[in-house]
């Protein structure tokens, strides 16, 4: 379960990436996306993934916490931006499922004590995947 500290750093970013691409920030509202009528975008969801850099790989979630569907599995959003660092890796979501599908059985997944479920890919071959890389403003 995320710590106070964690969401709010996650809000921080989803407002920053809202200020990088436009759009209007919702994630307080609990939709299953976090920044709506981005120009161009339509709806985005914002992953900011702080371990990405450290281990160099990112984990896309599926499920939370008691097994209930979360992330990937339920977004409407149509693209994904996953936050690593100063970079911000952009994913059209179908495009990210189909590829996401393929390694459902690669031993990847990580799972968590509380039921939670992810897989972990790392950020080269996620990289391959993404539409555009944006860098984060200083």
């Amino acid at each position: 379960m995320k710590s106070l500290e964690q969401m709010q750093r996650a809000t921080r970013v989803e407002q920053e990436i809202r200020d990088l691409v436009g759009g209007t920030w919702v994630g307080p509202q609990g939709l299953p996306y976090d920044i709506s009528d981005v120009p161009g975008r339509g709806k985005v969801e914002v992953k900011n993934d702080e371990e990405s850099a450290r281990t160099g790989n990112f984990v896309f979630e599926f499920s939370g916490n008691y097994g209930k569907p979360s992330g990937l599995a339920i977004t409407q959003a149509d693209e994904w931006f996953q936050v690593s660092g100063d970079l911000v890796y952009v994913f059209d979501v179908a495009v990210l499922r189909e590829q996401l599908s393929s390694w459902k059985f690669n031993n990847c997944w990580v799972n968590s004590d509380e039921g939670a479920s992810s897989l972990r890919i790392s950020i080269l071959t996620a990289k391959s995947w993404a539409k555009e890389v944006l860098k984060r403003a200083a």
